[in-house]
């Protein structure tokens, strides 16, 4: 009598149980944004949601904010640089980055990034530096692909730079 009495407790338990998992997948589905429980992780996406949304001063409070917290997150300097770049504030772009980097060497993001600019600006040997940092990110099997693509970069640039030498 008493293991009959306490099989119904039991079942209602696993059809709760099973509820909660439903109902958090549902959430999931609707609102795909819900971000990590790690509160580090939690700021960087969601800085990315705003900077998709292109509210980028709200990217920028999140992280300001965080990186109070967690000052040697390179991922949340890296977000903050994006954040910047989408309101042309290269100045504090350029300055998260290198950030970026300075906590972590081989930030892959952050080393592709300012890779780009320096091209961008004609500072052809800083963004070879870049391109030299994520050849060795590379050798220890990430940053290949941004690797290959700063490569090409330079390599267009430097042919235009030889096909059109008066620019």
């Amino acid at each position: 009598m008493h293991i009959e009495a306490s099989m119904p407790s039991k079942t209602r338990f696993l059809v709760f149980a099973a509820s909660i998992v439903i109902l958090v997948g549902i959430f999931y589905f609707v609102d795909p944004r819900l971000t990590s429980i790690d509160p580090q992780k939690a700021a960087v996406q969601n800085a990315n949601y705003a900077i998709d949304d292109k509210d980028y001063n709200k990217a920028i409070r999140i992280l300001i904010d965080a990186t109070k917290e967690y000052p040697r997150n390179a991922d949340m300097r890296y977000t903050l640089g994006l954040a910047y770049a989408g309101l042309n504030q290269t100045q504090y772009m350029m300055s998260q980055y290198l950030e970026a980097i300075r906590i972590d060497p081989y930030h892959v993001s952050a080393l592709f990034a300012l890779g780009q600019n320096y091209l961008v600006s004609g500072n052809y040997d800083f963004a070879s530096q870049m391109l030299g940092r994520l050849q060795i990110a590379c050798n220890s099997g990430k940053g290949c692909h941004e690797r290959d693509m700063l490569s090409g970069m330079i390599s267009r640039e430097k042919s235009l730079q030889q096909n059109n030498p008066a620019q």
